[in-house]
């Protein structure tokens, strides 16, 4: 079976997310929805699900056991934005991420000079277990 990719909606993430979401899959033939609900009718094996917020991942992984699905092997978790619970939730959650640090630095640095900046912050995939 093919593996299908859920993506649970957030209304706080900006719209441009989802449409770049869509446009990854399409440009790697694959399957997607959108989803806001998070039940056992809705976490099955073989899919992934890409999420935005923590209580979420808390929502699949409560349902997964359940059902007796393991992360990693038959469903897939990959979170926006990395914590330090992804590092060591579940052997490992993949993330996709923007580099904190040096948004950190460039925030530091605009309080202490005032000068103005606009620079797109890096985002880089970290690839752990859930995949």
């Amino acid at each position: 079976r093919r593996q299908r990719q859920m993506c649970i909606r957030d209304r706080f993430h900006p719209e441009i997310t989802l449409e770049y979401f869509k446009r990854f899959c399409s440009e790697n033939s694959l399957e997607w929805e959108f989803t806001e609900i998070i039940d056992e009718r809705t976490v099955l094996p073989q899919q992934v699900y890409f999420f935005f917020r923590q209580k979420d991942i808390v929502s699949i992984l409560k349902v997964a056991h359940d059902k007796g699905l393991k992360t990693g092997r038959d469903i897939g978790l990959l979170a926006y934005n990395d914590s330090l619970l992804y590092e060591v939730l579940e052997n490992g959650i993949t993330t996709i991420s923007t580099d904190f640090r040096m948004m950190g630095a460039r925030a530091a640095e605009y309080i202490k000079t005032k000068e103005k900046i606009q620079e797109i912050i890096p985002t880089r995939l970290i690839i752990r277990n859930s995949l």
